[in-house]
């Protein structure tokens, strides 16, 4: 299991999937998410203030999620918004 971790985090900018962390990625900073899709692509998710999500395919041209998948990226958009809360009320500058 730890070459798989080791090999998800190097394809995740040396992140774990499924760990929420900021970032700037060129798009202010926000927080972030890296999931494998349903066909193991490596797809960035960025999370807003309001629980709001964007998902960045990189150079894919579509993403498969199955349901579970969207269940955990939707029930992680509140801690998200947390962070991002917590971030910005910290950061009032940025």
């Amino acid at each position: 299991m730890a070459k798989l971790d080791s090999y998800e985090k190097n394809i995740c900018d040396g992140n774990k999937p499924g760990k929420l962390f900021l970032k700037d990625y060129g798009d202010g900073v926000c927080v972030n998410m890296w999931i494998m899709d349903y066909e193991y692509d490596p797809i960035r998710i960025a999370f807003g203030i309001d629980e709001e999500i964007t998902i960045f395919p990189g150079e894919n041209k579509w993403v498969m999620f199955a349901p579970h998948q969207l269940e955990y990226i939707a029930e992680r958009a509140k801690k998200a918004a947390a962070m991002a809360q917590k971030y910005c009320d910290e950061n009032p500058e940025e």
